[in-house]
């Protein structure tokens, strides 16, 4: 039943998305005002007085009444009844008040007024440039700060009080640029759901304070149960180069735990010129399900030693292999790998890295390297390029079953550059000397000789259709390659893997069979093929189409394994076409077998997006396992939105995963109510909820991130 809704809901949304029906984006009236004020064209620091009486009570002391107006180069005051000492520069009204500077405006039933404070009662107020509003029994500013007595506070327009806060007293301090309540209670269309005894906010940027609670639900995943997470953060702006983040969080299946996350910005001194440091820790002291104490730890720290070197220090540390599914975090879902990474350039290259693994899965463990210095240098001339690379990689292994050892790797290369009347051409020779010192004292060397001749011609056009304005550009392009060949079944994969099922044009240079360097394949083969882009002039909107195909003169391959393999004389045809107008993407890739007609991969992603919120998305990949992605969003009124996400394995008939959501926004608040199934793990199935008031916080700003993650080529659409 739930399949068949969910698919009931993205047909809803694919149908709605491509209908006329045009929903207008709400604008949001930023420019409130209490009453109409305008400010003294004089700036001499004197003012305009308007009043149909005045009366001189004392020397120095004027009786103003009827219609008063009061007008500087930054103050405008109103009333029927006000009171100005020249000797002490201060103005009284014992009447219901109008008021405005740069900073504020406000009703009032009094007020007491000179340059550096203001006190009075039973406001109505705007702060301008914080764009807050409220009300308060009793307000005081001066330069610095500006207390409220009574208040309620909100961001939301005039006339609208979706949420608000309420308190026995407000502060908002300018010079700390924080705002604080006491006794505070957030209502929501008039209800409240949150007391805090303090609550403190950043006014603009960042600072200290207590941020919305989130909750969510997830599976356990032994035992199928629903479960709740409540967390609870508070952020430390300790300095303006450093902050920490505490989130207390509760599990109701397995208990208490505290996140922090500590990052600090270096300054230059005698040893570095900047760095920075970013320490992420997870601990919880008494897991009820396993009753041990359970952690995990990302800590880092970046240093730029000068203009030309950098150290890089990593230490990844978990307590457990299940602390990830455990916990529903992304942190340990792999092995983990801890490092000091450093790096020097200049006119050579020079790093250093040392690297030590835990393993979390045994089966996606491989080595890891302790150590591996690598050392490169280019040098360019009229004549001739050259370039010399050497590294030497310690491989160690977790797993038993993986031979260990030490690899030395020297490349030398040489290149040279021609231009022949529009056909370029860059003849290369390289030679690859490779040493093994494996265990049980295995030594195995390897040199590979290859040679390199690409080629290529750019030709370019202008024309019109009617009075649309194009540039097109076609470049044919050849490559020649020559590899020797080695079987290399001896040899161990410390750092290779096969590149497959992956759609690339044979003429482009770096185009391999293998990741790493463990095996380097034969090559005797001419590739061709060309790309064509056709630009709108005033649009930009892009045409690109490209294809290749490649010739094999030696059909003698290996594989990873080393193994000796035979391919043919003619490679598949490889097509890729980008379409790129205003509201539509269309990219596409083909790989078309010659010999049998059939096309043996392809991948399409289709993308349309008229306007933020407004979305549809299809991304269909058919490689050795077949899959589809749906996502779409939908404003169904100018303030709600429907939007979804399916990962769909054709392959084995399932969703893998599976989102849909609702999100609400105004201009004051926004709320998103996301549902999430995970096939392949139930700890990340759940439902999520993540609350904004705007100018103020966000209950749980990474669903917002985790959005992203499930819908491809994701837009505009919440990013706050």
């Amino acid at each position: 039943m739930y399949k068949n809704y969910f698919a009931s809901s993205l047909c809803l949304i694919v149908f709605a998305t491509f209908s006329e029906l045009l929903i207008a984006e709400e604008k949001c009236d930023l420019s409130q005002k209490l009453f109409d004020a305008s400010f003294s064209k004089i700036s001499n620091g004197t003012y305009e007085i308007e009043a149909n009486q005045s009366l001189i009570e004392k020397k120095d002391i004027f009786r103003l009444s009827g219609d008063v107006k009061i007008k500087s180069s930054n103050v405008f005051i109103s009333g029927n009844d006000i009171s100005i000492n020249k000797t002490n520069e201060t103005i009284t009204s014992f009447s219901p008040i109008n008021f405005k500077n740069n900073e504020l405006e406000f009703t009032a039933s009094n007020l007491t007024y000179n340059k550096t404070n203001i006190d009075a009662s039973d406001t109505e107020f705007i702060f301008n440039q914080l764009q807050y509003r409220g009300s308060a029994e009793k307000l005081n500013t001066s330069d610095i700060a500006k207390k409220l007595s009574g208040a309620s506070i909100t961001s939301c327009p005039l006339l609208d009080n979706d949420w608000i806060i309420e308190a026995d007293s407000i502060y908002i301090d300018n010079a700390n640029n924080t705002g604080s309540a006491k006794n505070a209670k957030i209502k929501l269309f008039g209800i409240p759901i949150f007391y805090f005894p303090e609550l403190s906010w950043v006014l603009s940027g960042r600072g200290s304070g207590f941020l919305i609670p989130s909750i969510s639900t997830y599976k356990n995943y032994l035992t199928g149960s629903s479960e709740t997470k409540l967390s609870v953060p508070y952020y430390f702006n300790i300095a303006k180069d450093k902050d920490l983040l505490i989130d207390l969080t509760n599990y109701s299946d397995r208990g208490a735990s505290i996140y922090s996350n500590y990052r600090q910005l270096l300054s230059q001194n005698e040893f570095w010129e900047e760095g920075k440091i970013d320490l992420i820790n997870e601990y919880i002291a008494h897991d009820k399900l396993t009753n041990n104490a359970r952690w995990f730890s990302n800590n880092e720290i970046q240093l730029k030693l000068n203009q030309n070197s950098n150290l890089v220090l990593n230490n990844k540390r978990v307590s457990d292999i299940n602390f990830s599914k455990d916990f529903h975090t992304d942190t340990a879902s792999e092995n983990l790998l801890s490092y000091i990474d450093y790096n020097y350039y200049d006119d050579f290259e020079f790093s250093l890295r040392v690297e030590n693994e835990q393993v979390v899965d045994s089966s996606s463990s491989s080595y890891f390297k302790a150590p591996e210095i690598s050392f490169s240098k280019q040098v360019n001339s009229e004549s001739i390029n050259s370039k010399f690379e050497f590294n030497s990689s310690k491989f160690k292994s977790k797993i038993t079953e993986n031979k260990e050892g030490l690899r030395n790797k020297l490349d030398i290369e040489f290149s040279k550059k021609y231009n022949l009347g529009g056909l370029s051409l860059t003849p290369t020779i390289s030679e690859n000397f490779t040493n093994y010192q494996l265990q049980s004292d295995t030594k195995i060397d390897r040199s590979i000789s290859s040679f390199y001749l690409p080629a290529s011609m750019e030709f370019q056009r202008n024309f019109n259709i009617g009075k649309k304005y194009f540039n097109q550009s076609f470049s044919p392009k050849f490559l020649y390659r020559f590899t020797d060949f080695e079987s290399q079944s001896s040899i161990p994969n410390f750092d290779t893997n096969s590149l497959t099922s992956q759609i690339y044009h044979f003429y482009d240079t770096d185009n391999k069979d293998f990741t790493g360097i463990d095996k380097i394949n034969a090559e005797n083969s001419l590739s061709y093929g060309f790309e064509t882009n056709i630009v709108n002039v005033d649009t930009n909107n892009l045409i690109n189409f490209g294809v290749s195909q490649k010739i094999n003169f030696n059909k003698k391959k290996i594989d990873l394994l080393g193994n000796t393999l035979f391919t043919d004389n003619f490679s598949n045809i490889f097509f890729t076409s980008d379409i790129n107008f205003q509201e539509i993407n269309l990219s596409s890739a083909f790989s078309h077998n010659p010999y049998n007609g059939n096309m043996q991969e392809s991948s399409i992603s289709i993308n349309y997006s008229p306007y933020v919120n407004k979305f549809f998305g299809i991304d269909h990949i058919n490689n050795e396992d077949k899959s589809i992605v749906l996502y779409a969003g939908y404003p169904i009124t100018s303030e709600i939105s429907f939007f979804g996400s399916m990962n769909r394995n054709l392959s084995l008939s399932k969703n893998e995963k599976e989102m849909y959501g609702l999100s609400y926004e105004n201009c004051c608040w926004e709320a998103k109510l996301v549902k999430f199934n995970d096939s392949n793990d139930s700890s990340r199935s759940g439902l999520s909820f993540e609350f904004v008031f705007k100018e103020l916080v966000s209950t749980s700003p990474s669903l917002t991130n985790r959005i992203k993650a499930e819908i491809p080529n994701f837009l505009k659409l919440y990013d706050y």
